[in-house]
């Protein structure tokens, strides 16, 4: 792959490939830092002075983390899935469109609601030290449904009480970010018993 020439994503090389899930990498981890609530990997997902335009604030990654953070944090729970990513290659710049579904729970007049967001992310990446962060993000949103009140699932799912209380979770205290803290402290887990 030459740098200095226009390509498309639809190239199978494997350098192609690497650069390609180091831009994926990055965009699954500001969805991380989005959902758990962590200011410092929302940040590792662009580079300083990088422009955010999320439809209704724009400015700086520095001020969009003070702004997203207590919004988010205002929500029960956020997801963040991401769609298909094409990639357009400029050399150390990537232009890059990512289909997203965001589901957010949010209070509204003392109840929660389930809201759910079709969006893109428009992002100019750039490479620098050979590592891909995003310069300028613009986001499009395509569509939007309010699912109306969300389900009490405190007495488990289907009317299942769960064996543990894992799940719906959204910041540091997420089950999965004690999944990942038990490298290196043996696994599995043992699971809890049914009887």
């Amino acid at each position: 792959m030459t740098t200095d020439r226009h390509t498309t994503d639809t190239h199978n090389s494997a350098p192609v490939m690497t650069e390609r899930e180091k831009i994926l990498a990055c965009l699954a981890r500001y969805c991380r830092g989005i959902d758990r609530r962590d200011p410092d990997l929302v940040r590792s997902a662009y580079w300083p002075g990088a422009i955010d335009d999320h439809v209704t604030w724009v400015g700086t990654v520095e001020a969009f983390v003070d702004w997203v953070m207590p919004l988010i944090g205002s929500m029960e729970l956020t997801q963040h899935k991401l769609g298909q990513s094409h990639i357009e290659w400029h050399g150390d710049v990537a232009m890059v469109e990512t289909c997203l579904t965001a589901y957010h729970r949010v209070p509204v007049d003392g109840r929660s609601r389930d809201i759910i967001l079709g969006a893109r992310y428009a992002d100019r990446m750039e490479r620098r030290g050979g590592e891909w962060r995003i310069a300028h993000r613009i986001l499009i949103q395509d569509w939007i449904q309010d699912i109306g009140a969300s389900i009490d699932w405190s007495k488990g799912s289907l009317g299942m009480l769960p064996l543990h209380d894992r799940g719906f979770g959204s910041g540091a205290d997420d089950s999965s970010v004690a999944f990942m803290a038990t490298v290196g402290k043996g696994w599995p887990v043992t699971p809890p018993t049914t009887s």
